[in-house]
């Protein structure tokens, strides 16, 4: 099954109007490399939270507000300094076998690799 783009999951979601999305696009088409949720956001039709919010959505992934989460010092030491920063993540709980992250940018694959190797 295909999934749905982020424009269609916004709307769904009842962050933007089809209106909006069609802007985004036609601006998308001008150039520039942008993605459709940064440009947005740009022009105020969402939020980064939002955006942040449907594209957990579109690939299946939970989302969390960090500021929400009280992280145990033992939880916070399961992930050394550098790799968290060089991967723009946080450890969020640990259970017997697995370790959930927050990630800037949880579906970079090389970022996956990594942490699975150096933990």
């Amino acid at each position: 099954m295909a999934k749905k783009l982020i424009g269609q999951i916004l709307i769904e979601m009842g962050y933007v109007t089809q209106a909006e999305v069609d802007s985004g696009l036609a601006d998308q088409k001008k150039g520039g490399g942008k993605k459709l949720g940064e440009l947005l956001v740009e022009g105020k039709a969402c939020d980064e939270e939002q955006v942040a919010k449907a594209i957990a959505h579109q690939h299946s992934l939970k989302y969390c507000q960090i500021s929400k989460f009280t992280v145990p010092p033992d939880v916070v030491a399961a992930v050394p300094v550098d790799v968290a920063t060089a991967s723009t993540l946080m450890p969020l709980k640990k259970g017997k076998r697995s370790l959930v992250v927050a990630a800037e940018s949880p579906l970079s694959f090389l970022m996956l690799v990594d942490l699975r190797f150096r933990l």
